[in-house]
């Protein structure tokens, strides 16, 4: 099936034909019996389509070739929602900037590189290079690359150019229900934009899951939880997630008769915001914020109420589809009045009092204390010299979580 011969450089070489084509590729070793072993290797690898070899014949139009290795790797052999991304990379990045297979070089994918790195953020454009060296690995095993290509990768040092953020409104349970109240039941285009975003408040969930809800998958007339599926959720996490009286009523009004989508996709933000100017007066929101809300603020919103209203993270880790806490941490923003909440039920509630109260004391004497504080272990209620007034002497020695 193959012969090894040596060069005049002393480097052995295999010598086969495969696909009508006669194949010398070198074994890169001058020891006879290991060039041997790897001409059996390489052999059997360029056989079974494991090696990559270069074109023999006129090259593939670009566009036919990326149709096929999309076509290789369509679903179920990646999800969905990743070929849908590798596809939007090749028709929208990839093919207007090679003009053919033979255009995709080494060099050329390294000024692909420094091109999209002044335009986008580095994490993008790392995401694209992984999309195109797949491209490139598919292509060279197949033999439809004239030469080698090597993908460049990003250095631990590009910057890369930031994108222009959307500024994050942060909104309070009140100022939430109160956007909602005011919206129109449906926008000028017919869609019931008052109901979707009483699902997302209530729920949490995230615009795209809600965007691909179907009847009766998940949800149907006297379901009282919308069942989550893996195709509809960012994490993949099926789960049932319980619904309001208000969101129930909504979703049971818009239930097609003969099932399908029951939001489907369309631009709220004209709608939405211009609901939130309308009502600027009573939630005191800025024109910077109303030009600026999506609902991305209605489910950030949404997590912060629901630690404040129950410290059950993993419950609300559970409503908002996060598979790791820490992300949920990341979307709780307590405001200022939980942090005065939280001052409160420490101390009395006349703060002028603490303000400048005696460092040397080894003790400090707290008037007016909570209930709470007295019957708790390590402080016991005293009478003061000085008028009688009752009050709590604090032993920090004697609580728990202070060094001894």
């Amino acid at each position: 099936d193959f012969s090894v011969y040596r060069y005049h450089n002393g480097i052995y070489y295999v010598r086969f034909r495969h696909a009508g084509h006669r194949e010398n590729i070198s074994t890169r070793t001058r020891d006879r019996a290991e060039a041997r072993v790897r001409a059996a290797r390489i052999h059997a690898k360029v056989v079974s389509g494991q090696r990559a070899t270069k074109r023999k014949g006129p090259a593939k139009p670009l566009s036919l070739l990326m149709g096929e290795w999309l076509a290789a790797i369509e679903p179920p052999v990646i999800s969905k929602e990743e070929w849908a991304v590798r596809q939007l990379r090749c028709k929208v990045h990839f093919l207007p900037y090679f003009e053919s297979v033979d255009h995709i070089t080494t060099a050329t994918c390294e000024d692909y590189r420094n091109a999209r790195l002044r335009e986008v953020e580095v994490a993008t454009v790392k995401k694209e290079l992984t999309t195109l060296r797949q491209f490139v690995k598919w292509a060279s095993v197949r033999g439809e690359l004239c030469e080698p290509v090597t993908v460049a990768s990003v250095s631990k040092k590009a910057l890369g150019t930031p994108n222009k953020r959307r500024v994050r409104v942060d909104l309070s349970s009140e100022q939430a229900e109160m956007i909602i109240a005011a919206l129109p039941e449906k926008s000028r285009t017919g869609h019931p934009i008052r109901a979707l975003f009483t699902v997302v408040w209530d729920t949490g969930l995230r615009i795209s899951a809600l965007r691909r809800l179907e009847c009766p998958r998940h949800f149907a007339r006297g379901d009282d939880c919308l069942r989550i599926s893996r195709d509809i959720d960012k994490n993949r996490w099926e789960r049932p997630l319980a619904l309001t009286a208000r969101s129930r009523r909504h979703l049971e009004e818009l239930v097609p008769e003969n099932g399908g989508l029951i939001f489907g996709e369309y631009n709220y933000l004209k709608t939405l915001r211009a609901t939130a100017r309308k009502v600027r007066n009573q939630t005191k929101m800025s024109e910077r914020e109303c030009s600026n809300l999506d609902a991305r603020d209605f489910r950030h919103a949404a997590g912060t109420h629901m630690a404040e209203v129950s410290d059950n993270v993993a419950g609300i880790a559970f409503n908002m589809g996060h598979t790791d806490l820490r992300t949920t941490s990341q979307y709780v923003h307590p405001p200022k009045r939980s942090g005065d909440k939280v001052t409160r039920a420490r101390f009395s509630a006349d703060w002028d009092y603490f303000r400048d109260y005696p460092e040397t004391n080894a003790t400090v004497e707290i008037a007016n204390p909570l209930k709470s504080l007295a019957d708790a272990e390590g402080f016991e209620p005293t009478t003061s010299a000085s008028g009688g007034q009752r009050s709590i002497q604090l032993s920090y020695a004697s609580i728990p979580f202070f060094p001894g």
